[in-house]
C-alpha cells in the first residue's frame, strides 16, 4: 500500500537519482579550453555526443536499482519499528513479508545500494571497492546470526533458518546480479578504450 510518507520518500529518491545521473554526465564532459568561451549548454551537448552506449545503459539500470534497494529500504525499517515497538531490543523474530525471501533483507538492500553506485560508476576500481563492503555485511551478518540471533531467539531462529536457507538473495536474484555484474565488467572493459 503506498502512504503518503513511502510516495514523499521515493520523490526524494527520485530527485537524488535525477541528480547524480546528471552529475555523471557533467563528469564526463571534457571541457577543454576551446569550450571556455562557449555556454554551457554547448558544452553539455558536444559532450554527449562522447557518451558512449555503455554508459547511459549503466547509469539508468544503476539508477533504477537504486530507487527500487532504497525504497524497499525504507519499507523494511518501517515493518521493523512497527514490530519492535520503538525498543532497541526486538521482542519477535520477524519471518513474514521481506523476511519470509531471505534472512536479513535490509543488508541485502544496503548491498544492493552499494552495487547501483557502482554500476553508475562504470569502472573497474568500483569492482574493488565493492567486494571488501560486501565480505563486510557478509562477516557482520554471520556474527550477527552466531552471536545475537541464536541466543536471543534459541529453536525459533533454528527453524526459521532451515525454512529461510538464503541469506542475502535467494536463487533467481542472483542469477540476474551475475548477468548484471558480467554487463558492469563489459561495459566497464568497453569504455576503457
Amino acid at each position: 500500500m503506498i502512504t503518503k510518507h513511502s510516495l514523499f520518500y521515493f520523490i526524494i529518491s527520485l530527485i537524488f537519482t535525477t541528480g547524480s545521473i546528471f552529475l555523471a554526465i557533467l563528469t564526463r564532459v571534457e571541457c577543454q579550453a576551446f569550450f571556455l568561451w562557449r555556454s554551457i549548454d554547448y558544452i553539455l551537448l558536444s559532450g554527449l555526443i562522447d557518451f558512449t552506449l555503455f554508459f547511459l545503459i549503466h547509469n539508468v539500470i544503476g539508477a533504477t536499482v537504486f530507487q527500487i534497494a532504497f525504497y524497499q529500504c525504507l519499507e523494511i525499517v518501517r515493518i521493523n519499528n512497527q514490530a519492535h515497538s520503538g525498543k532497541n531490543q526486538p521482542n519477535q523474530l520477524l519471518q513474514d513479508g521481506y523476511y519470509a525471501v531471505v534472512r536479513h533483507p535490509m543488508t541485502a538492500r544496503f548491498l544492493l545500494i552499494l552495487f547501483s553506485f557502482c554500476f553508475m560508476m562504470s569502472s573497474l576500481i568500483s569492482l574493488f571497492l565493492y567486494l571488501p563492503l560486501h565480505l563486510f555485511f557478509l562477516l557482520i551478518t554471520i556474527y550477527e546470526e552466531k552471536r545475537i540471533l541464536y541466543p536471543m531467539f534459541g529453536e525459533t531462529y533454528a527453524n526459521y533458518k532451515e525454512k529461510v536457507s538464503h541469506r542475502f538473495f535467494n536463487k533467481i536474484f542472483v542469477v540476474l546480479l551475475i548477468l548484471l555484474s558480467i554487463f558492469w565488467i563489459c561495459g566497464s572493459i568497453f569504455m576503457l578504450f
